[in-house]
């Protein structure tokens, strides 16, 4: 007898951890949930890049829970912002401004800075399930 899963929201588009796509308009695929998927799941994208190894890989699959308390270090987020959607660490710097950063200190290219004024226009999707809290990288002097 076959088990029924039910369907989860696979976004087309990738996010670079260095982009992702629960944003509206985006394309999308239901799939069917496995065993091996998180339960608490909303929605899966696959990350580009490699700003975010060792913990998240290029190409992965991650699984992401909406409407979560997420927790600056340690919580890897689905992140929008002006057009573009990415897979990142985070924290509020000494000037308020919303850092969204990589684990990979040899990426620090692609961590962006958003000015405290715009953090309005950041808007976070979900934390990535991960059996773990990411640790703080130590090239991230912030607080």
């Amino acid at each position: 007898m076959r088990t029924f899963y039910y369907l989860l929201e696979h976004c087309l588009s990738s996010a670079y951890a260095g982009f992702a796509c629960p944003v509206e308009g985006i394309d999308y695929e239901m799939i069917e949930r496995t065993p091996e998927m998180p339960v608490n799941a909303d929605f899966c994208i696959d990350v580009i890049g490699t700003s975010m190894e060792p913990y998240i890989k290029d190409g992965q699959r991650v699984y992401v829970q909406r409407n979560v308390d997420v927790q600056e270090f340690e919580d890897a987020c689905i992140w929008y912002y002006k057009g573009n959607v990415y897979c990142k660490q985070f924290c509020i710097d000494s000037d308020g401004g919303l850092l969204l950063f990589g684990s990979n200190s040899q990426r620090k290219d692609y961590n962006i800075r958003i000015p405290r004024e715009e953090r309005v226009n950041a808007v976070c999707y979900g934390r990535v399930i991960l059996p773990y809290k990411l640790p703080r990288p130590e090239y991230i002097n912030q607080k």
